[in-house]
């Protein structure tokens, strides 16, 4: 298949699986306090000869030839440092790489900048149970990156126990790049926690708007003489006739972990697992409580006796999905994901197959609601996604500021292009000074014959938008670009608009964190319930929304709500 698709991708799925799969993260993560981290005092695999002297103190600056120098490091330019230091980084991955140190981004940034990292390379469940033990006994790597390291992760170990360091302030003096991050529209604002310290640079990369909408498989249609659906009937009057005409279809298809979004069909998406309470008329609201979403449940339960969802939907996971959704020829008459590409990567047949699946799954167009109402979409992003928590330096580590101006690098505008769209003479070449594109196909398959052996996804970086607008993509590329830039224009003034970061006081966290628990916890199970017809949403209605009150959904509510406020 082709590499370079691939790889980006993989990127967009990997963002795509882990914001689901962490969306109690993102959302109910969310503490605050304000310890200040005490001095490092952790270890150097190589580097133990150079005893360094408070973080917070940095020593007089040296001269060495023309640059100035702190210690061992240089305050600009590179490498970044005289003698070459280590520093260990442990993040989540998924793929298992052998031997990360040939991957092509990262042997660049070790050559760029004379400083080697260590590894340490885990899965995303066994990270989880790793990082929880490492955090309770303080053997601790020096940075930690990746989708394990929620927000209140960051709370509960940075605000309130001090093991992460605040760094606004080495970011200040060190990290230009960094800084030109933050300085965007609200992303300082969004990053600080209300102790006031930065303990992450933002993970920054441009994003579609219309995340995770419902996708029609065109040539079904005009098999059928369909024309899109503008309302919800019309939809399952579409879904019948694909299971009749198409007997191995699955006429809805979505994963477990996304079915809050398609309740946008019934007036507004439902709040996902981690109760972010969706923004109606910029009022925070728990949608799974309202009759768009009673009326939603009713309507999937019609579609599941009648064999219109897929029988798995409960039991499968994404990379599951993803492979019935790539079999050829297709199986999904309509397809709740980001766009048809996450279908398109993996299909072995034809040269051609990537760029016609691209072009044969086209968006829903807004239509009505059962109430009459319009359809409403969530908005993934205001064109640009950003990670709050994707890495934290931690207690132990005893070059700081070597770390720090690492990260900076990693933030250099053309290393961030090679960070998403590939190294340049691997994947990449530059067409003109800050215009970049992609190398032939050929090319590729000679320079990199390993998808994704660039640099761990996981990891911050920050992609500019003129990176994405500038980069001159294929034609397979540029099918992509287009495809999403177009469902994004139609349903422009149909999407719901997205919840401000906030952040809960520590208070807040540990008051409400059993809340979270158990009110998803319940929220899950009915809903699965109600679809498959274990039980009936009519007759337990009344029940379950006295049950959301005894669990504490108002006390819920009253907090996060403040917590917005908050954040405005």
């Amino acid at each position: 298949m082709k590499k370079r698709i691939l790889a980006l991708i993989l990127a967009i799925v990997m963002l795509t699986v882990m914001l689901a799969a962490c969306a109690a993260s993102e959302t109910e993560e969310a503490p605050v306090a304000t310890p200040t981290p005490e001095t490092t005092n952790g270890q150097d695999d190589q580097n133990d000869q150079d005893d360094q002297d408070d973080q917070d103190t940095p020593p007089d600056d040296v001269e060495d030839g023309e640059r100035a120098m702190e210690g061992n490091m240089y305050l600009e330019g590179l490498p970044l440092v005289r003698e070459r230091e280590t520093f260990s980084l442990m993040v989540m991955e998924q793929f298992d790489p052998t031997d990360i140190d040939n991957f092509n981004m990262v042997a660049l940034l070790e050559e760029q900048t004379n400083v080697h990292v260590d590894w340490i390379i885990m899965p995303f469940d066994i990270m989880t149970e790793r990082q929880a033990l490492m955090l309770a006994t303080g053997d601790l790597p020096d940075v930690m990156a990746g989708w394990t390291v929620t927000s209140a992760t960051v709370v509960e170990f940075g605000m309130v126990e001090g093991m992460f360091l605040p760094l606004q302030d080495y970011f200040a003096r060190l990290a230009p790049n960094v800084m030109e991050a933050l300085e965007l529209p609200g992303v300082r604002a969004a990053m600080t926690l209300p102790d006031g310290n930065i303990y992450s640079p933002p993970y920054l990369i441009p994003e579609p708007q219309w995340f995770n909408g419902l996708w029609a498989y065109q040539p079904w249609l005009d098999e059928l003489g369909l024309d899109l659906p503008t309302n919800t009937d019309e939809l399952f009057d579409a879904m019948v006739a694909i299971r009749d005409e198409f007997p191995n279809s699955i006429p809805l298809a979505m994963a477990h972990h996304e079915v809050w979004q398609v309740f946008g069909l019934f007036g507004y998406p439902a709040v996902n697992d981690g109760l972010i309470p969706v923004m109606v008329n910029d009022v925070p609201t728990f949608t799974a409580a309202t009759e768009g979403y009673k009326y939603g449940i009713q309507w999937l339960r019609r579609a599941w006796d009648e064999g219109l969802l897929d029988p798995e939907l409960f039991t499968q996971d994404i990379n599951q999905w993803r492979a019935v959704g790539r079999e050829s020829p297709a199986r999904y008459g309509f397809a709740l994901m980001h766009d048809a590409g996450i279908l398109g990567a993996g299909i072995d047949s034809d040269e051609g197959a990537f760029d016609q699946r691209l072009i044969d799954y086209v968006p829903i167009h807004p239509g009505t609601t059962w109430s009459g109402d319009p359809m409403m979409w969530r908005r993934g992003s205001p064109g640009v996604s950003m990670f709050r928590n994707q890495l934290v330096i931690t207690e132990n580590a005893t070059n700081v500021p070597t770390i720090i101006r690492w990260i900076d690098n990693l933030y250099e505008p053309v290393n961030s292009m090679q960070s998403w769209f590939g190294t340049l003479g691997n994947r990449t070449y530059e067409i003109s000074p800050g215009v970049f594109g992609n190398l032939s196909e050929e090319e590729q398959e000679a320079n990199d014959p390993m998808p994704g052996s660039e640099f761990p996804m996981p990891m911050p970086r920050f992609v500019r938008s003129w990176h994405w607008d500038d980069f001159q993509l294929d034609e397979a590329g540029l099918k992509t670009r287009s495809v999403r830039a177009n469902a994004d224009a139609l349903w422009a003034n149909n999407m719901v608009e997205m919840t401000p970061p906030f952040w809960l006081t520590p208070e807040e966290s540990d008051a409400t964190s059993h809340l979270v628990t158990d009110i998803s916890a319940f929220m899950r199970q009915k809903r699965a319930e109600w679809i498959t017809g274990v039980s009936n949403i009519e007759d337990e209605w009344e029940d379950y929304l006295a049950q959301l009150d005894a669990l504490g959904l108002q006390t819920w509510m009253e907090v996060v709500t403040e917590a917005i406020d908050r954040a405005r």
